[in-house]
């Protein structure tokens, strides 16, 4: 091999620090070229961080407290103050630095197995820690961000709605930096593991090909043969078309969740997974921020004025982006349990597995999503009807009206659960 095909495979190795300059723009760069960091050093990046986002509410509390004035001596005179004020609440700022502490290690066991792979848990653990220690310079650039918004007296309209819009953006573009970093391509020596039935998980060393399985019948090429687990149709999407790649990848999702299940890879080949989700993340929060208003206008019988129209607007803008935030919530807590929960079932981390198959469960939340909106619509159009010919027993009494409105959650958490348990389950005695 030449030494220039030789050092086209070289990655370029980084100290720790560089993610204080790098992380916020190139989160997967920053994340290849640190996965060999010790997560001393790692700790050391995230303190340094913290100091600099301290730093950073103090000169933007010092500035508003001046009014938001660009006069030198304003800001001194607010900083002096500040100071003056923090010294007292020394003990507070300290409490909060530590519970900022114990929130990135929460964080880190959220984000988990978005870069599982076949490995002891505490691997991934490390791993997940180490992204997320090494991507907490982020908050110095969102403090700034928002924060200069926010003190600086801009005379522009729909404030408030471009105010909370950049809030949220900022927060996705961090956990989605975050999400991406963790997931970022590794190399993970795979254990050694004999050769099993992927249906029963009968030992099939020294077993022909060509030939069955002796426990349970099935065809020993359909867990050994070059074409088990050769993926999921969105991974082949440029052939078949997005849409129709986006559809039946959908369906099969929830209605074969065992079969979509002995498709995946536990080490998956590429990242069309976490593409298919950050496409249905978009769509939900789409759906959910014009379901708001539509349900007004329906509900009002009438357009709304401008103030109504800027308010109607930062509540879509935040719902949709607690939705988003709550599919990935629901994706990381069912992925990580039911992954982990595969050490003690089959002896080996599934997180690899369960996250793949709930990112491909994600088009399911989105037809969903389409389903909570036309409910809500349903009862706002209903509610009338129900309070003129039945007294509103059904949708005014307590106990009623949270089964009615909850009922649809409740039908697609279940069908959610259901999917990944089967998939899960599908892929515990995988061989690739």
């Amino acid at each position: 091999m030449s030494s220039a095909a030789c050092s086209s495979q070289v990655v370029w190795r980084w100290p720790g620090w560089y993610a204080l300059a790098t992380c916020w723009l190139f989160p997967v760069t920053t994340a290849r070229r640190t996965n060999d960091v010790p997560l001393r050093a790692a700790f050391l990046v995230q303190l340094g961080a913290l100091l600099l986002t301290i730093g950073a509410i103090f000169v933007l509390e010092a500035w508003n407290d001046a009014s938001g004035s660009l006069d030198w001596m304003a800001f001194q005179v607010g900083a002096r103050r500040i100071w003056h004020e923090w010294r007292h609440e020394a003990w507070w700022i300290a409490l909060g630095a530590a519970f900022a502490e114990i929130g990135l290690v929460l964080l880190a066991l959220l984000v988990m197995p978005f870069g599982a792979r076949d490995e002891p848990v505490l691997a991934s653990l490390a791993h997940a820690v180490r992204r997320v220690w090494l991507q907490t310079p982020q908050a110095v650039v969102a403090v700034l961000v928002v924060g200069v918004l926010a003190v600086f007296p801009w005379n522009i309209s729909f404030r408030e709605p471009l105010f909370v819009l950049l809030i949220l953006t900022t927060l996705a573009w961090i956990f989605w930096s975050v999400l991406r970093a963790v997931g970022a391509p590794r190399t993970v020596s795979a254990p050694s593991r004999p050769p099993l039935c992927e249906f029963c998980g009968y030992n099939l060393t020294g077993a022909d090909l060509a030939g069955r399985c002796s426990e349970c019948g099935m065809h020993v090429a359909d867990s050994l043969g070059p074409n088990a687990r050769p993926g999921v149709i969105w991974e082949s999407r440029r052939q078949v078309g997005n849409w129709q790649a986006w559809w039946r990848c959908t369906l099969d999702a929830v209605l074969r969740p065992t079969w979509f299940g002995r498709q995946l890879r536990v080490t998956p080949a590429n990242s069309a997974h976490r593409l298919f989700l950050g496409l249905n993340l978009l769509l939900i929060a789409i759906l959910s921020m014009l379901g708001i208003p539509f349900i007004r206008v329906v509900r009002t019988g009438r357009l709304p004025g401008m103030e109504q129209e800027r308010a109607t607007l930062a509540i879509g803008l935040t719902i949709a982006g607690f939705m988003a935030a709550g599919a990935v919530l629901l994706l990381a807590l069912s992925a990580g349990g039911h992954g982990a929960g595969g050490r003690r079932r089959a002896g080996r981390n599934l997180m690899s597995i369960s996250m793949q198959m709930g990112s491909y469960l994600s088009g399911f939340l989105v037809l969903w999503t389409l389903v909570l909106v036309v409910w809500s619509l349903a009862l706002t159009l209903l509610e009338p009807l129900f309070v003129n010919f039945f007294e509103g027993r059904l949708l005014r009494s307590g106990a009623s009206a949270a089964l009615v409105r909850l009922l649809p959650y409740i039908v697609g958490l279940a069908i959610y659960y259901v999917g990944l348990s089967r998939a899960t389950t599908a892929a515990r005695y995988a061989n690739r």
